[in-house]
């Protein structure tokens, strides 16, 4: 209601977005609920495939994923932790996210 020219984007709940099924029918309530998009945490293809094939925007996240961080610390800063985010960030563009 405050955010009339602000885009809302819901951050799908931790195991809701098990899979790809799973997260389309939990978005579809977001989308239900007024959020313009959701937010996905890691690289899932499949799961923002098939959102995305349905019309449902995806805001992808790498890196620190808080909902399944053990612990937060900086993450990336070793190379090959590095890379790994860099490659995951590379594929969720290339899939339009």
């Amino acid at each position: 209601r405050g955010a009339t020219n602000t885009p809302i984007v819901g951050d799908m709940p931790i195991k809701s977005d098990r899979t790809a099924r799973d997260a389309l029918r939990n978005a579809k309530r977001f989308i239900e609920a007024g959020a313009q998009g959701v937010k996905i945490e890691g690289k899932r293809s499949k799961v923002v495939r098939t959102l995305l094939n349905d019309g449902i925007p995806v805001m992808g996240h790498v890196g620190l994923l808080p909902q399944t961080a053990e612990n937060y610390r900086v993450k990336g800063k070793r190379p090959p932790e590095a890379e790994k985010i860099f490659h995951d960030a590379l594929e969720l563009d290339e899939l339009g996210v």
